[in-house]
């Protein structure tokens, strides 16, 4: 039998979207520390979406490559290299409309104090909507909460995982 081969798909199919909200759920209540990569000991936003993405067997991050201070050019250039960018209509964001193309799992970098330097990552909400979950150092844990028009107006950017596809699935 030979190996399946795997390749990237811009969305995650209906079992990847329920399995990258289990596993980010998983880190809930963690509590927040600057370079935090143990669930249920330290985790900080960078922790969350390179564990998340290690768990589910996606793109390999070198947590050491984000360093200590997450420099706003540096962790965009990193985000580019291991993320697949979003479209995003910043102007609508701002103004508190979600946008139809978001898909679980897909990660939100926010303006924190004047720049970009944080993230958080969309999972749907039951009833209907989004949430998002973050290693907040505000809440000095992993939390998730709507995605409302205040988180909506600080994101600067949007990128998706590059989800494997198995050969089975093409």
């Amino acid at each position: 039998m030979s190996p399946e081969r795997t390749t990237s798909s811009s969305s995650p199919t209906a079992a990847q979207a329920e399995e990258v909200a289990r596993v980010a759920r998983s880190w809930l209540g963690t509590p927040y520390q600057h370079l935090g990569r143990l669930r249920g000991h330290a985790c900080d936003c960078v922790g969350l979406v390179i564990m998340t993405a290690q768990e589910m067997g996606m793109t390999e991050f070198d947590t050491q490559e984000y360093g200590r201070d997450p420099q706003p050019e540096r962790m965009t250039a990193l985000l580019q290299a291991h993320l697949d960018p979003l479209e995003l209509d910043l102007d609508a964001l701002r103004r508190g409309e979600v946008p139809a193309s978001l898909r679980p799992g897909d990660i939100l970098h926010l303006r924190w104090r004047a720049h970009p330097r944080h993230l958080g990552m969309v999972l749907p909400r039951e009833g209907g909507g989004w949430n998002l979950i973050h290693a907040y150092s505000g809440a000095k844990r992993v939390v998730e909460h709507n995605l409302d028009k205040v988180w909506l107006s600080l994101v600067r950017a949007g990128y998706r995982y590059r989800w494997p596809v198995s050969s089975s699935e093409l």
